[in-house]
């Protein structure tokens, strides 16, 4: 299938050089994710337009409305719609395993106003319907798709960015690299994972590995959620992800993409963000390491301070 998006992005960029990223294996990793956005652009040819309203809180500032959004798979999405009657908002996204009423879209939500924001659980998550992915890329790219669509024609407003912490990260940009010519013109990404290949034993150790290397399947049990089962197929999904070649192919101009990283973050280390900085064309990308912060922003003054940059970002 050949695009638009194809031909411009051969004409007008060129790799530039990265660690461990050399041009001819750029190149085929370029078509694998082409291939792997044409035919996603395909199964998500278009959101059901079905809504549930669950119910309507209105205040002197806002109102806010719950939303049932459908994906291209038939599941509903759990979304809140605070609406500050700009006819602007931004879609907000959370990271693995957590929701969208997490402390950083909450603050986000709250600080923000002269935009609105809708704040959604991705599928197999808190009240989306569908089964919970340990990877899944593509298909949450597909879920932020079928929000920012339905934040268009159905609520007739004007998406002016979309956000993803953590693990929503590499979704949020998978997206904007899959649908170029759909994108917001402000990506945010906060505390975003650039090598996927990082982190996976610290999360589940020799045993569970070995485990699932046997047994192609088993179930986790962390501390704080219910349980999950981790297939070795989303395991290879994940760490076959190349976030560079991602992030070769984000929008040119106007689109531009804000990486907010803490200098102390324990899940993934900064260094990360900087990895992306070597990615994207400087014209386009800033970078805000926030001094002593950690992965979720816990202190005040650190989410403070990420609200903050996310605001001015978006305002600009």
């Amino acid at each position: 299938m050949t695009s638009a998006w194809c031909s411009s992005a051969a004409n007008a960029r060129t790799p530039r050089s990265h660690t461990g990223l050399k041009p001819a294996s750029y190149t085929r990793a370029r078509t694998a994710l082409v291939s792997r956005r044409d035919r996603v652009r395909t199964e998500c040819a278009g959101p059901d337009r079905r809504a549930g309203k669950v119910r309507m809180q209105e205040s002197a500032h806002a109102r806010q409305q719950e939303l049932q959004i459908v994906n291209e798979r038939g599941e509903k999405l759990a979304a809140t719609w605070t609406d500050r009657g700009t006819g602007e908002v931004v879609v907000l996204c959370h990271g693995f395993r957590s929701k969208r009423d997490n402390r950083v879209n909450v603050a986000l939500t709250d600080a923000l106003t002269q935009l609105g924001t809708v704040r959604f659980d991705f599928h197999g998550n808190n009240e989306s319907e569908g089964e919970f992915d340990y990877a899944g890329y593509a298909h949450e790219a597909c879920d932020v798709r079928a929000v920012v669509q339905y934040c268009r024609t159905q609520l007739n407003q004007r998406v002016r960015g979309v956000l993803g912490h953590s693990k929503a990260s590499a979704s949020v940009l998978l997206y904007a690299s899959m649908f170029p010519d759909e994108a917001p013109s402000r990506i945010i990404q906060v505390s975003g994972r650039f090598d996927m290949r990082t982190g996976v034993r610290e999360r589940f150790g020799d045993a569970i590995l070995e485990q699932l290397e046997r047994d192609g399947v088993v179930t986790v049990q962390d501390d704080t959620s219910p349980p999950y089962r981790l297939r070795k197929s989303s395991l290879d999904e994940r760490l076959a992800l190349d976030m560079a070649t991602v992030a070769h192919g984000f929008p040119p101009a106007p689109c531009a993409l804000l990486s907010v990283h803490g200098s102390k973050d324990e899940v993934i280390p900064v260094t990360h963000a900087y990895d992306f900085e070597r990615c994207v064309d400087p014209a386009q990308h800033t970078v805000v390491v926030i001094d002593g912060a950690c992965h979720r922003f816990v202190q005040p003054e650190h989410l403070r301070q990420l609200v903050q940059h996310c605001i001015s970002f978006l305002e600009a």
